[in-house]
């Protein structure tokens, strides 16, 4: 499985015109050229030693942000995609300096499209933030980040997407389990989501969107960074979790190579596959601290 997934991932099809990585493979319904996949894509060839590849997608990164200065979709940039590309950068440091600026007035993008939209608001997947900004020396604001975002999000088993609000969206709960474990904050927190996400899993090994409000797929990504949080925070624990989650992702497997969405779905998703090989590969064997520091 992982073979087949880096090669779908490493084909030129998922490269779009201008690129970037398409956010998914689907002649029907034809996927997006995404700067967050890009740079998913980006570092995952970093992950893997596939240094000139890595390089050829972080030079299209570099020149849209010369020419916008940040990284994002639909007109709308986000501090999440843009801080995503931090690592990946020779000189990160003046990007660094305009993401302490927005996080520091607690904003997620501009402009607002949709507000209270989890992506759109200061909540718990900006905790991945975190451990990007003090990958590239700013680890005294990502632990003020850290600490804010714990207190306004974590409710004692699971980060809601922004504070006032009891809705869980299990893509961002996962983003900021992945912070903390990245940054090595907060063992406890870790510890409890992980377990929460645990109680979540259903017994074909898939998990839900959203908890507090409608569900409406059981999706790959969900379901790959869920494995690869497990893996990190106790895999004898999680054990059963994890086998039924890599049963799981194996059932999306399209015969590309590439992860459907969702079971029935016919869009073969970029972001999901790349969480998904490095999730199978560190559950059979944990990275070292310093490969944690690759966490995608």
């Amino acid at each position: 499985m992982d073979a087949a997934l880096l090669a779908w991932l490493a084909s030129p099809q998922r490269i779009a015109p201008d690129g970037r990585m398409f956010s998914w493979s689907n002649a029907a319904h034809p996927g997006y050229p995404y700067d967050e996949a890009t740079a998913l894509l980006a570092a995952l060839f970093g992950w893997c030693g596939e240094r000139r590849r890595a390089r050829r997608l972080t030079a299209v990164l570099e020149g849209r942000l010369a020419a916008r200065g940040w990284l994002g979709r639909d007109g709308i940039s986000y501090v999440f995609d843009s801080a995503l590309a931090l690592p990946l950068l020779d000189e990160p440091e003046a990007l660094a300096e305009r993401i302490v600026e927005r996080l520091a007035a607690r904003e997620a993008c501009t402009p607002v499209s949709r507000p209270g939209w989890w992506s759109q608001s200061y909540g718990a997947h900006l905790l991945k933030c975190a451990f990007w900004l003090a990958r590239v020396g700013r680890r005294d604001f990502a632990e003020e980040l850290a600490a804010d975002l714990v207190e306004r999000c974590f409710d004692g088993e699971r980060f809601v997407i922004r504070a006032g609000t009891k809705r869980t969206y299990l893509h961002s709960h996962c983003y900021a389990l992945e912070g903390l474990i990245g940054l090595g904050l907060y063992p406890e927190v870790v510890a409890a989501g992980a377990g929460w996400l645990a109680a979540q899993q259903s017994a074909d090994g898939s998990l839900a969107d959203w908890y507090g409000a409608p569900s409406r797929c059981r999706p790959a990504d969900v379901c790959a960074q869920a494995l690869r949080i497990w893996a990190l925070c106790d895999a004898a624990r999680f054990a059963p979790h994890m086998a039924a989650a890599r049963e799981h992702l194996a059932s999306l497997q399209a015969a590309e190579g590439g992860l459907r969405y969702h079971q029935g779905s016919d869009d073969i998703n970029s972001w999901a596959s790349v969480f998904a090989l490095q999730a199978l590969v560190w559950s059979q064997q944990r990275p070292s601290d310093q490969e944690l520091q690759c966490l995608l």
